[in-house]
């Protein structure tokens, strides 16, 4: 049997109705609780990637009213992007979206998201090591029926989110991926085969 990753001691899993139904995530009462400062402090240093081609310009997003909507031709934000240092309370993506993966750190300790919406990202498949750590602002998450890996740490220290969905593509989830999410009390699961991953 696989090992599984430790949630919040009062999180609520909910199995999905008829044929799609998914496996239940088991869920292990930690018994103590982190504060917000204990839940995004001193991440471990890791290489961040770069990019083959051209980086991202004001040209392929658009920031508006607090909502940040990415373009349809990117294909991938990474750190030196510096997409995080932007003040912005949503993020969207356009419809026929080309977006295959979010970078290590592309979005880490950005402060202002509350909403991530990658609902029009058909093409998605990898949220990489640590891509949203520290948001602690964020509530909200909409994954895409194509995304099949959330690596590491990758919302990590997100101590605002309340519930996820982990969508029916989901395969591998990694070590401490919603580590420190102190208000995540319903996990929704459509996915079949999810292998999640301790450290």
């Amino acid at each position: 049997e696989e090992p599984t990753e430790s949630l919040d001691s009062e999180v609520e899993v909910v199995e999905v109705p008829s044929e799609e139904v998914g496996t239940q995530m088991p869920v292990e009462e930690t018994g103590s609780e982190v504060s917000t400062e204990e839940a995004v402090s001193e991440t471990p240093v890791e290489d961040e990637e770069v990019r083959e081609d051209v980086a991202l310009t004001t040209s392929d997003y658009v920031l508006k009213d607090g909502v940040l909507t990415i373009k349809a031709n990117v294909t991938a934000i990474l750190a030196e992007d510096k997409l995080k240092d932007l003040a912005f309370t949503e993020l969207r993506f356009e419809s026929g979206s080309k977006l295959t993966y979010i970078g290590v750190r592309a979005f880490e300790y950005n402060k202002s998201v509350k909403k991530i919406d990658f609902s029009n990202c058909s093409q998605l498949t990898d949220i990489k090591k640590f891509a949203f750590y520290g948001c602690s602002s964020l509530e909200e998450v909409i994954f895409s029926e194509s995304l099949q890996k959330i690596e590491e740490s990758a919302f990590q220290g997100c101590v605002s989110i309340t519930e996820i969905t982990l969508t029916e593509g989901l395969i591998s989830i990694g070590s401490a991926a919603f580590a420190d999410s102190l208000k995540l009390s319903k996990v929704v699961i459509e996915a079949n085969n999810i292998v999640c991953l301790n450290s």
